[in-house]
């Protein structure tokens, strides 16, 4: 049985090479876990071990049939400083290949995401060893739903079904959420029983006073990594503040400085020292 510490690595939207991040952020985790007082590489190597979930094949072949039937002659444009020479394709790839994973997910039916992160992530969940998540944009919404439905409801990822699963075990062997670039806040949207319409929003009395941190337990850690430039990361312990059950609960924003523009400000959190440093400094 694996009692190695498992990190689990889940990308976000539009993510077609997420290896190259996941493993460069390992490498960075694994240095600073060296420099720890008492620690060394190989102490970090004998205790923790890597989980890179990709998960972007399985929207790449569908997305991509949207595009050339609804646009026909018209060729995805790579996403870069160039792409303005390209505007209006380079618009619709990122409309498609982008945001296109977040209309997948979001759908209340089987969106065939969870099922093959599950299918990820299960083996590695067979042993004894403890766990923690490390994700990035959408996949941070992603993981939060996985650990909400775990710690909070005791089920496994929906849609799937696992008649031998082990709520409480994978409960207690659950060690930390880290997560960057995220709009979990932005996803609380999604259900309508945390707010009631209302303007302005702060003259509306109880808006997200439901709103529920899974993570309880104080041996636990939530650091949720944003860049002021970076348009879809969003702070979160005023948010979760809402409700006073909240209190005392394991989350803590960590403001980082990773780019100068949107796009690299986004992307760049795998190449942050103080990222890598924070994680590993929050590993047992």
């Amino acid at each position: 049985m694996n009692q190695k510490h498992t990190l689990f690595f889940i990308h976000g939207m539009g993510d077609n090479e997420p290896l190259k991040g996941f493993e460069q952020l390992w490498g960075e985790i694994r240095r600073a876990y060296g420099r720890r007082p008492g620690s060394s590489r190989d102490a970090f190597d004998a205790h923790f071990e890597p989980a890179f979930i990709d998960w972007h094949e399985v929207t790449k072949n569908a997305k991509l049939e949207v595009f050339r039937d609804s646009f026909h002659g018209m060729d995805p444009q790579e996403l870069k400083a160039v792409s303005i020479l390209h505007p209006i394709a380079s618009a619709r790839t990122f409309m498609t290949f982008f945001l296109g994973d977040v209309v997948a997910y979001v759908s209340e039916n089987d969106n065939n995401i969870r099922r093959s992160i599950w299918a990820s992530m299960r083996p590695r969940l067979r042993g004894d060893g403890r766990f923690s998540i490390v994700a990035h944009s959408l996949g941070s919404v992603i993981a939060f739903d996985f650990l909400f439905h775990l710690l909070a409801l005791g089920q496994v990822f929906p849609p799937v079904t696992e008649p031998e699963f082990d709520a409480p075990a994978l409960q207690r062997r659950f060690h930390g959420l880290f997560t960057m670039g995220s709009p979990i806040g932005l996803f609380m949207l999604r259900n309508g029983a945390l707010w009631r319409p209302g303007h302005p929003a702060r003259d509306t009395p109880g808006m997200f006073s439901n709103i529920v941190n899974p993570i309880t337990r104080g041996d636990q850690r939530w650091l949720n990594f944003w860049d002021a430039q970076d348009i879809v990361a969003y702070p979160l312990e005023r948010l979760f503040a809402n409700n006073p059950q909240n209190a005392g609960r394991p989350l803590q924003d960590r403001e980082v400085a990773t780019g100068w523009d949107p796009v690299s400000a986004h992307v760049n959190y795998w190449r942050d020292e103080g990222v890598a440093s924070a994680i590993a400094h929050a590993l047992p």
